[in-house]
């Protein structure tokens, strides 16, 4: 048996606290520990049946139009195949969505441009491969997280007004829509 284990130091300054391996734990502490059950979440999914707004029912034109693709995309890099998709007339419909989202809450002096909406999206696209542990971290300055090209791109404080207003469709023509009618994803 060692001879310092039942020994209280009397020359230390301020509080001490001791800790003794093998003795048993206190009472309360194990009575917190037995209230803090875990919670089972359990979620409901439901199967529904898709319905499309347009379907096509000939393969020969389901092919053509894929063969068609196909080539419009070959040979193009990643970049291009984005850029053909998210053209310029997206991106006018995205600015001006949320400018009307903005205005529709009250924020009426929020103004966008196409080059705000791609600089939002090439942040969202590298935040995607680049994880860190929260948003709010892209803008440090700490070497260990050199994210200096998220800085330069935008400022933090735009980039969280953009992504608080950003928006792709009308929600005053969802009230028009019979709700049994609408869609899913407008």
């Amino acid at each position: 048996m060692c001879e310092f284990q039942n020994t209280v130091p009397s020359d230390e300054p301020g509080s001490l606290e001791i800790h003794v391996n093998g003795e048993k734990e206190n009472e309360e502490h194990a009575d917190q520990r037995k209230k803090k059950a875990k919670t089972i979440i359990i979620s409901n999914w439901t199967t529904d049946d898709v319905t499309y707004s347009k379907t096509y029912a000939d393969i020969v034109e389901i092919e053509q139009r894929k063969s068609s693709l196909v080539a419009a995309l070959k040979g193009k890099s990643a970049v291009e195949c984005f850029e053909d998709f998210f053209d310029e007339q997206v991106l006018s419909l995205i600015v001006s969505e949320s400018v009307r989202y903005a205005t529709q809450n009250n924020y009426h002096s929020y103004e966008l441009s196409s080059g705000c909406i791609k600089s939002f999206i090439d942040i969202l696209l590298f935040t995607g491969y680049y994880a860190l542990p929260r948003e709010k971290l892209c803008w440090n300055e700490d070497e260990d997280f050199d994210t200096r090209r998220v800085r330069q791109c935008t400022s933090r404080k735009r980039y969280l007004e953009i992504k608080r207003h950003h928006h792709f469709n009308d929600n005053t023509r969802l009230n028009r829509i019979p709700p049994d009618e609408r869609d899913k994803l407008f």
